[in-house]
């Protein structure tokens, strides 16, 4: 919880009851989608940084959940009703107490803002506040920083996705790591007159971050005829707090590409379905493992689920075997003429019977299979 510079000050300061609070049964399904707070930085001049410590994303929300959170862990299982024994908030910020540091050797702190109260337009907190420490070691490279609201404060919010808590302009002598780093956080709403099974502490992370991953490969059908095309809807999805091109996202079948689509925009926290032909010109009849990959953005350090591999084969057989036994027989036939003269949205059409994958089966389908009639392997 908060340290005890800022409870302290807060039970003191807030005796009188704070206006009533409406518990949100929200249901808060992403715990990535937490506040996060980070470092950003600027050199808006040479040997000069500027460093931001900003949080993202605090919204008037609260998790219940069966599980007690601590620094550093995402949020358990979402629970309601009687097995909620924790409702976190997920926003309405009353106080903070920040241990901030830096690297000397690198960094020379020359000043400081605090951006807390009204008077400040991209601040956290609303006014009155009470400075519980705002204590800069230039020597020692540490800042240690906590306020909270008093009574008759709102609480707060970020109206545009994003406010500072504090910049700092340091003289950078570019040489060396920064060392910027954040020892500890607290982020916490009022105390006063809640429940005891309300938890007076807002979960967060420490990071933004850049990340897109493979998500699923839905092909239209798992027996293809060898030389024709296929069509695959590719599921990519941007896991990361930022709007991402991916470069290409490249199919395989086994080893062998078959297929790519090049700048995929996905905004931040959506998923998007992407529709790519698969080319099997050239690949021997047998079964392949389909796999999808994005390709990395810029910044992204999870590369692991950038990979998907589907947990079914698909058969390159002969053009005709539509039911995949390996051989264009009566039965595959059958299974042609049912689907004669349909196009998708048919409900007879038949994607196995599409054979050239052009959206029908016509002519050029029956004439496709009829010449491998007979025909086994």
């Amino acid at each position: 919880m908060v340290r005890k510079v800022v409870s302290g000050i807060a039970i003191a300061l807030l005796t009188v009851s704070m206006l009533s609070l409406a518990f949100a049964s929200n249901e808060y399904p992403y715990t990535t989608m937490m506040p996060v707070v980070t470092i950003e930085t600027d050199s808006p001049a040479p040997n000069t940084m500027i460093v931001n410590v900003t949080i993202y994303h605090l919204a008037d929300l609260y998790y219940p959940t069966d599980d007690e959170w601590s620094p550093g862990e995402e949020l358990g299982p979402y629970a309601s009703g009687s097995a909620a024994r924790y409702n976190y908030s997920l926003g309405n910020l009353f106080a903070f107490d920040i241990a901030f540091s830096w690297n000397t050797a690198r960094l020379t702190y020359v000043s400081h803002v605090a951006t807390v109260g009204d008077a400040h337009s991209d601040g956290v907190l609303h006014s009155p506040v009470f400075t519980g420490e705002d204590t800069v070691n230039a020597t020692a490279g540490t800042y240690d920083v906590a306020y909270t609201s008093q009574y008759g404060a709102g609480w707060f919010n970020c109206p545009n996705d994003w406010r500072t808590f504090f910049n700092m302009t340091f003289t950078d002598s570019e040489s060396g790591d920064t060392g910027l780093s954040l020892d500890a956080l607290d982020l916490t709403v009022d105390i006063v007159g809640q429940p005891s099974w309300v938890q007076p502490i807002i979960p967060y992370r420490t990071e933004l971050v850049h990340d897109v991953a493979a998500r699923d490969i839905a092909p239209n059908k798992l027996n293809v005829g060898e030389d024709r095309p296929f069509r695959l809807n590719t599921t990519v999805q941007n896991q990361g707090e930022f709007d991402e091109t991916i470069g290409t996202i490249t199919l395989y079948a086994n080893d062998t590409v078959i297929g790519t689509r090049s700048a995929t925009a996905v905004t931040s926290r959506n998923l998007r379905g992407v529709v790519i032909v698969g080319d099997t010109t050239g690949l021997a009849k047998g079964n392949y493992e389909l796999k999808a990959v994005a390709s990395t953005v810029s910044g992204e350090t999870d590369t692991a689920d950038n990979t998907y591999i589907h947990d079914t084969m698909i058969l390159i057989t002969l053009a005709g075997d539509l039911d995949g036994d390996h051989d264009v027989d009566i039965f595959d036939i059958v299974k042609m003429a049912g689907a004669y003269g349909t196009s998708e949205g048919d409900p007879k059409y038949d994607a196995y019977a599409d054979i050239d994958d052009d959206g029908d089966v016509d002519i050029f389908d029956i004439v496709a299979a009829a010449g491998n009639y007979g025909e086994s392997w």
